[in-house]
């Protein structure tokens, strides 16, 4: 398989279907392994799966009780087939070719260890989705950029055979080991920007990031930029 989207899942009944067909409407859906983790939810995520497993053999689900999402994404990593590996969360969408023109981008640089698009941020009204931000640049990549702010947004792909070198995800955290693990693999490798709105967003209050989240988001961000800083300090008296 060219991509493994791991597609943790809790309580996302309303978007489970639409997150699938996003995904198999993609222009490579055939090179595209669809991880499901159902983390313990108390919907019915596990039966439309099913639905879909019926009729497409690239779908692989796997139950678990309630756990982090970082817990979850190592474990849809640990499984998958995939070259490039990806989170896909329920409620965000993609662009038709979002999959085809990220890879083809780190297929062109080996050098280059992620990838990450331009997206719009969409709210959510009466069930209705509409535009919020339309399309915000994301920026160049550089660790300084980096270390002051997680601009990669929502929608990486990354190869898989950095985990091999790097470990997993910090499950320690609950809504910013995505940060950590970026600034992590930083250290040695570089990433690569496609100008281009290629993926959607969708801005929740119901989100965890949103609802209990925001102020541990501040708290395991700071931890994380404190603890890289003194990483980087360190690399850069060592290059004296």
């Amino acid at each position: 398989m060219k991509v493994s989207a791991i597609v943790s899942t809790y309580n996302s009944q309303k978007y489970i279907a639409g997150c699938l067909e996003d995904l198999l409407s993609q222009s490579i859906a055939g090179e595209i392994e669809i991880i499901v983790v159902n983390s313990g939810s108390k919907q019915n995520e596990s039966e439309i799966v099913r639905g879909y497993q019926r009729r497409f053999s690239n779908i692989l689900l796997i139950e678990t009780k309630r756990e982090t999402i970082y817990s979850s994404w190592n474990r849809g990593i640990k499984v998958a087939s995939g070259e490039y590996v990806s989170n896909a969360n329920t409620d965000d969408r993609h662009d038709s070719k979002f999959f085809e023109l990220l890879t083809q981008e780190l297929d062109k640089d080996r050098t280059k260890i992620l990838c990450y698009a331009d997206f719009e941020t969409l709210i959510e009204q009466e069930g209705k989705r509409a535009v919020k931000e339309a399309g915000r640049s994301r920026g160049e990549y550089s660790r300084s950029r980096l270390l002051k702010t997680c601009f990669i947004g929502p929608q990486p792909v990354w190869r898989k055979a950095v985990h091999d070198e790097f470990g997993y995800f910090n499950e320690k955290f609950v809504v910013a080991g995505d940060y950590e693990f970026w600034l992590r693999i930083s250290q040695k490798y570089d990433f690569c920007y496609l100008k281009e709105v290629l993926g959607q967003y969708l801005f929740r209050k119901d989100s965890l990031e949103r609802k209990d989240g925001r102020k541990l988001c501040i708290k395991e961000t700071e931890v994380i930029q404190n603890k890289y800083r003194q990483v980087m300090g360190r690399y850069a008296n060592s290059c004296r």
